[in-house]
């Protein structure tokens, strides 16, 4: 009966062995890649323009509607039993 645990334990420390390898490898693939893509890459690109500060006239309309839409669907999920 030893036997069988034994075998048990050591099959069982191969295996969490090879994923722990197979996973090492991975983030060092990982890691490898990502400095090779910002070696080839050109530099990062910067946003080229800062949002809009306010809200156009039509803009609002539209909000208007979707948080009256969603209001709505809020309300009938709740009535729900």
């Amino acid at each position: 009966m030893g036997g069988v645990f034994g075998e048990g334990f050591g099959l069982m420390v191969t295996g969490m062995g090879v994923v722990f390898a197979l996973l090492a490898l991975l983030v060092l693939a990982v890691q490898g890649m990502s400095r090779l893509a910002h070696a080839v890459g050109g530099p990062p690109l910067a946003a080229s323009a800062p949002g809009p500060a306010g809200v156009d006239g039509a803009d609002t309309e539209l909000v208007a509607a979707v948080t009256a839409a969603v209001t709505a669907y809020r309300k009938g999920v709740r009535q729900r039993p």
